[in-house]
């Protein structure tokens, strides 16, 4: 595989990598698994990473490995940053993922619905560079609910300026316009509350169960919360996909050194 194939561009060229350039593909605690020219591997952290340097590695970094080796040595200047508060600690961030092209928000059109929550991603996309496209899911149940699908994506694409796009991840619908919104080599990450189907969506895109889901509770509508790693995948259309956790249990989100917005 060629770098390119995992995202690496001129951006990245130009910072002259020290070591052997690679991608983290997953990342969870002190456990990474990363992406290069020769394949795919597990990977630690260098010590002088580890106690020298305010950064750790997140999904989407391009890092150098020391040669030889599947050590992390350093990390490359990012494009791109999602991140949100350390709870309970006021100054420090903990990276969501780095270097996405385009952020998709994803919404249930069931009573998960809810336009100002909407907003503050739109905010937070495109404070971090990301291109912003909203996804309607759950479309398949607008009849049921009695919802006026047309006029809500005319209303919240009046209201955003962004692409908006209706699917249903459960039977499929709408799936194949995500393929002309990210191209080749291309980023893009889900992020939405927990319920809204992302796993499932992840595992429509890629056409096989890559993501274990949880049914929503009948009470709420509220998912069980089934991803709490963070991983990429390359979907068939060529582009990089990035599934993470919604942060519910931190009181705060921003990217970069933004101001961060209350979720």
């Amino acid at each position: 595989m060629q770098l390119e194939n995992f995202g690496w561009s001129g951006f990245f060229a130009t910072q002259q990598c020290p070591g052997i350039p690679a991608r983290i593909s997953f990342a969870s605690r002190d456990r990474f698994v990363v992406w290069t020219q020769t394949g795919e591997s597990e990977a630690i952290v260098s010590g002088a990473l580890r106690h020298n340097s305010l950064l750790w590695p997140a999904v989407g970094d391009w890092v150098g490995l020391r040669p030889g080796t599947t050590v992390i040595e350093y990390i490359l200047d990012r494009k791109t940053l999602l991140s949100r508060k350390q709870p309970g600690k006021p100054i420090q961030q903990q990276v969501l993922a780095a270097n996405v092209d385009v952020l998709f928000i994803v919404s249930g059109l069931d009573r998960d619905f809810n336009e100002r929550r909407i907003e503050r991603y739109l905010v937070i996309a495109r404070q971090s560079g990301a291109r912003p496209v909203i996804l309607l899911n759950k479309a398949d149940l607008t009849e049921s609910l009695r919802l006026d699908l047309h006029s809500i994506v005319h209303r919240l694409s009046r209201m955003s300026g962004v692409s908006v796009v209706s699917i249903s991840a459960s039977t499929g619908h709408g799936l194949e316009q995500l393929d002309e919104l990210v191209s080749p080599g291309e980023t893009a990450a889900l992020i939405g509350s927990s319920g809204v189907g992302k796993s499932t969506l992840v595992n429509g895109i890629l056409g096989h169960s890559r993501q274990f889901t949880a049914d929503v509770r009948e009470d709420d509508n509220r998912g069980r919360h089934t991803t709490t790693s963070r991983s990429m995948f390359i979907t068939p259309a060529g582009w990089l996909l990035i599934d993470m956790p919604h942060p519910s249990r931190s009181p705060a989100m921003g990217v970069g050194h933004q101001p961060r917005l209350q979720l």
